[in-house]
């Protein structure tokens, strides 16, 4: 345990390392020196969260385009714009990482399907 402990924390350090990460942090910094844009950009990230979870989210693009035209404005924003696409693309990272991992050892997820 203690190998996997300070590989852990390794990984940590090299994604805080990383381009991904830095360009999320400094988009993230950027975006706090404008509260209301932050705010709404919060609000869109709760509300999407809640509608890819939710069990009544049928995933049709009508759902999408609706909830996309209610946060046009925001994500015009290039401060929340740039945030949302650096958040992704550390998003993206960690779940390669997740996903490699749970595929090497072979940790069953087919339930989910």
């Amino acid at each position: 345990m203690r190998d996997i402990d300070r590989l852990k924390y390794e990984l940590a350090e090299a994604l805080k390392s990383s381009e991904e990460y830095l360009n999320y942090k400094k988009c993230k910094d950027l975006l706090a020196e404008k509260p209301d844009i932050e705010r709404s950009v919060d609000d869109m990230r709760r509300q999407t969260f809640e509608l890819q979870n939710s069990e009544e989210f049928d995933n049709s693009f009508e759902a999408i385009d609706d909830f996309s035209r209610r946060f046009e404005i925001e994500c015009s924003q290039d401060v929340a714009n740039n945030f949302l696409k650096a958040e992704i693309c550390l998003c993206r990272m960690v779940q390669e990482i997740c996903k490699t991992i749970i595929e090497d050892i072979d940790f069953n997820l087919d339930f989910l399907k």
